[in-house]
């Protein structure tokens, strides 16, 4: 372990020539940063005199207030968090420059913006996409939907992939295997602008991997609405569940139950809308109104002509 000041200070071209020469070396593309660390315990999180100076100039403490791991754990926590969020994100935008040196895209994984993820992982992507600190970010979904939505502002331009987690991922958690299902899949494309990533794959069983070819097909047949539109809301309606993606020639209308009954939709069609089918079943689209049942955990996708 190394001094944080030290590491992205002076001692950063040590490092970074380390760092780069493994990568050259190794013929890596992808260098994965997983950024879990607690601000207080992390292996960044380093209270020697030099690093306490640090943190004492910038939340502005007088020489006179004592700083002990202790005591700012229990009565500075919030400045500590800041400080050491800005930190880490410092260090990854020296990592980034280093990676893309050597020829290689530089990912973070972490979980979704939120006050815990600050504090319990020592995230904050603001602070990361303000200092250049990743290529692509990678989240972690053991947050909300909102959480997601936070994430994505957060990351503004930058690529953002959204996960699906597969419980369990341990051989010693003798429980039923999760399924990523068809609504959680179809949500995650619609807010991930790279891709998605799964957690554990290992564990992910036929009907995770039907789901998974149900939905990639899908983005298959509409790839370049999928690439170049972002989802709209749907006017009186639920953002999480009913989403237009519209095309210059195509649009969807992607409905998602994330719930555990049926869920009954009523959605007026707007007007320019023409030609419209169900995308899974090839039944065609009549009438100016749709009355809509979806499944537990499943989608409906309707496509329609723009004119």
């Amino acid at each position: 372990m190394l001094c944080t000041s030290l590491l992205v200070g002076e001692r950063w071209p040590v490092a970074s020539k380390v760092l780069a020469d493994y990568i050259r070396q190794s013929g890596v593309k992808i260098v994965c940063y997983d950024y879990e660390f607690s601000t207080v315990t992390g292996p960044h999180s380093c209270y020697c005199d030099r690093c306490l100076a640090a943190f004492r100039e910038e939340a502005g403490f007088s020489a006179e207030e004592p700083l002990t791991p202790r005591v700012i754990e229990n009565a500075h926590r919030t400045a500590w968090d800041t400080f050491m969020v800005r930190r880490g994100a410092r260090l990854l935008g020296l990592m980034r420059k280093t990676v893309n040196e050597a020829g290689a895209t530089f990912t973070v994984f972490s979980l979704p913006q939120s006050p815990r993820t600050v504090s319990v992982y020592g995230v904050d992507w603001r602070e990361v996409v303000r200092e250049q600190g990743a290529d692509v970010i990678q989240i972690g979904t053991s947050g909300t939907w909102q959480q997601m939505l936070q994430s994505s502002e957060a990351a503004g331009s930058t690529p953002i992939m959204y996960g699906v987690w597969i419980i369990p991922y341990s051989p010693k958690h003798m429980i039923p295997a999760a399924v990523a299902t068809r609504a959680e899949l179809l949500r995650r494309v619609l807010d991930s602008t790279y891709g998605i990533i799964f957690y554990d794959r290992a564990t992910m069983d036929g009907r995770s991997w039907w789901n998974v070819g149900e939905t990639t097909r899908l983005v298959a047949d509409f790839e370049d609405l999928f690439l170049h539109s972002r989802p709209e809301p749907v006017q009186g309606q639920d953002p999480e569940q009913v989403q237009w993606v519209r095309g210059k020639e195509k649009q969807l209308l992607c409905l998602m139950n994330p719930g555990n009954a049926p869920a009954y939709y009523t959605i007026p069609l707007p007007s320019g809308v023409a030609n419209g089918y169900k995308y899974y079943t090839r039944a065609s689209v009549s009438g100016s109104t749709l009355e809509i049942t979806v499944p537990p955990h499943d989608t409906a996708v309707y496509v329609f002509d723009r004119q």
